[in-house]
């Protein structure tokens, strides 16, 4: 740990910020949170340290949510399967066409930002 209480670099304040959007607070919200103004967050957002802590913190959510969704797929193939059997699933099957398209737009969801990533490492270059 570094001095001020974080691995990172970060302050208690920037890494609770961070903390903060990860869970989905806006800036305003996460700004007032810790007692900040929103341009003093805009600011910490543009240091790498605290920009990448926030990357990284995406990707990890990102991550997770994308192993949670691939096991419900599982599940919703299966109740597929199952009513294209010949067995009633009405609301399963229903349930299941609908992770089973939440599932396909998840993979233009990470491809993007993927690329968005790369952009933002290539402009602080």
């Amino acid at each position: 740990m570094t001095q001020n209480g974080t691995a990172r670099g970060l302050t208690a304040k920037q890494a609770r910020v961070v903390a903060e959007l990860l869970a989905g607070a806006s800036l305003s919200e996460a700004a007032r949170a810790v007692g900040a103004g929103r341009s003093t967050v805009y600011r910490w957002l543009r240091l790498a340290s605290v920009g990448s802590a926030l990357s990284e913190g995406q990707d990890v959510s990102s991550k997770a949510a994308a192993a949670s969704l691939s096991g419900a797929l599982e599940l919703a193939l299966g109740v597929l399967v199952s009513d294209m059997r010949g067995q009633d699933a009405g609301r399963a099957s229903r349930a299941a066409v609908a992770v089973v398209c939440h599932y396909s737009g998840l993979g233009t969801f990470l491809a993007l930002e993927a690329r968005v990533g790369e952009l933002e490492r290539l402009q602080q270059r």
